[in-house]
């Protein structure tokens, strides 16, 4: 049997040891960043890199994407209670789900750093994959486009050159 990969992080003055989530939450998370992120994705551009405009446009569709309170509060709930919190004095240990809604607050920026190492504890293959997914969608999206243009200019009678 697979042992769940966990990794520990110091923020501020708590460490965090987060273990990965089981495969069933890990498949539910996948359908719910992809949930969060396809409206971005849309507004990406098909080639070339991201420039500032383009990163400007994905993330306002993520950001205002309706779902991403719902969406961010289940990441909280699945990914806290894989999570324990030991405190600065050595000796006490808590899980992050039994005290979150007091140990963050107040600490926004504390919140965000813990949020984004669970999401590469548990979703950093989902983003290697979706990214190559991405790249292989353009790819042939282009090709198709490429084609279909070429087909169009030749039932018209143009000659490409």
């Amino acid at each position: 049997m697979k042992s769940m990969k966990s990794d520990t992080k110091q923020i501020g003055e708590y460490k965090y040891l987060v273990t990965q989530v089981s495969s069933g939450v890990g498949l539910e998370a996948a359908a719910r960043m992809a949930n969060l992120l396809g409206p971005g994705l849309g507004a990406a551009p098909e080639t070339g890199g991201m420039n500032a405009l383009t990163l400007g446009a994905v993330l306002s569709k993520v950001l205002s994407n309706p779902a991403l309170h719902s969406q961010l509060a289940w990441f909280v709930g699945a990914f806290g209670s894989c999570t324990q919190v030991a405190f600065p004095d050595g000796k006490t240990t808590r899980t992050l789900s039994d005290i979150y809604e007091t140990h963050f607050a107040g600490e926004i920026s504390n919140q965000l750093e813990w949020l984004r190492f669970a999401f590469e504890v548990n979703m950093s293959s989902f983003f290697a994959t979706a990214q190559k997914l991405v790249k292989s969608f353009w790819a042939q999206l282009k090709d198709s486009s490429n084609s279909t243009s070429q087909n169009s200019a030749k039932s018209s009678g143009e000659s490409g050159a």
